[in-house]
């Protein structure tokens, strides 16, 4: 899933899990990086981690990226992927794509 947005801005990224009816109570993970090789992350995000970056509503996924998150990034084409973990512990990468970050006139 490509998407585009400006740096700084407040965003949210929507992802509908297909063949799943609902995925609460599963562990979401959603990271962007420099690239799809890299390993170091420019953003993650994860509902494990006691904060509300994530929100789950029943198969849709939202990930919500607050201005502080791409402020001061480069504008440039960034890889991202969003992974869930089940309650079994399974891991499936349910979307990756390029994260298209411009920069704006207006800080």
């Amino acid at each position: 899933q490509n998407f585009e947005m400006w740096s700084g801005d407040d965003f949210k990224l929507v992802f509908n899990v297909e063949g799943v009816q609902d995925v609460i109570g599963t562990t979401i993970k959603w990271a962007a990086s420099l690239s799809e090789y890299s390993s170091e992350k420019s953003i993650e995000k994860s509902t494990d981690n006691g904060e509300s970056e994530i929100e789950i509503d029943g198969a849709t996924v939202i990930v919500k990226l607050d201005s502080p998150d791409t402020q001061g990034m480069d504008p440039r084409t960034y890889y991202h992927e969003l992974e869930l973990t089940d309650e079994g512990g399974r891991i499936s990468t349910l979307a990756v794509g390029e994260m298209v970050l411009k920069s704006t006139l207006i800080s």
